[in-house]
């Protein structure tokens, strides 16, 4: 019974999320691969100051979205190794995201990252280089909206610019630390009750 209470216990209070996106850059005029990437971050959904939510066939402005949309705030960023080549971004470059009615986040995908891995996403990053990179984006055709799935770096100037069109995205639940204690005594609870027996 009291390994049911616990279990149930590990589950609810997991808010912090590891999410990682990778792959591949190219440059678009000669299609030469430029390198692969492999970005981080960490979010704690229990500091998000501006969640946003739409559901799949709701109208943002005069768009109808093709599936569910969760915006989140950059409060919620607690760490992130976003670097490729000699370029990075820190949390403190995220750029608002602004969609019709308004309706702003820094982070959209298209679930809740507690619950599941996204599979759509767009974030926007403007470093003090005058390099922004964007994972995932937004598109539409007019009536409709969605989240894509690619990535690009592009220099402001002009002078530089790799993208892809395929983003991989995984994610983990990192327990919070009340939940590893919790583990813990009981670990310690059912080696001790092992021993008795």
């Amino acid at each position: 019974m009291a390994l049911l209470i616990f279990s149930a216990s590990i589950t609810s209070n997991a808010a912090i999320e590891e999410l990682e996106f990778s792959g591949t850059y190219i440059e678009p005029w000669n299609q030469v691969v430029q390198g692969n990437f492999n970005y981080s971050l960490t979010y704690d959904t229990s500091l998000d100051t501006n969640t946003e939510f739409y559901a799949a066939g709701q109208t943002i402005g005069t768009r109808t979205t093709t599936h569910e949309w969760y915006g989140y705030s950059d409060s919620g960023v607690t760490d992130m190794d976003v670097t490729f080549d000699s370029r990075s971004w820190l949390a403190s470059d995220f750029a608002g995201l602004y969609m019709s009615n308004n309706a702003t986040a820094n982070l959209w995908f298209d679930t809740d990252i507690a619950v599941a891995t996204p599979t759509r996403m767009w974030v926007a990053l403007s470093n003090t280089d005058t390099q922004l990179l964007e994972l995932g984006g937004s598109s539409t055709n007019g009536s409709s909206v969605w989240l894509d799935v690619g990535s690009s770096i592009e220099d402001l100037m002009g002078t530089y610019f790799v993208y892809t069109e395929s983003l991989s995205i995984s994610s983990q639940i990192v327990p919070e630390p009340t939940t590893l204690s919790l583990l813990a005594v009981g670990g310690l609870a059912l080696l001790r009750r092992k021993q008795r027996a």
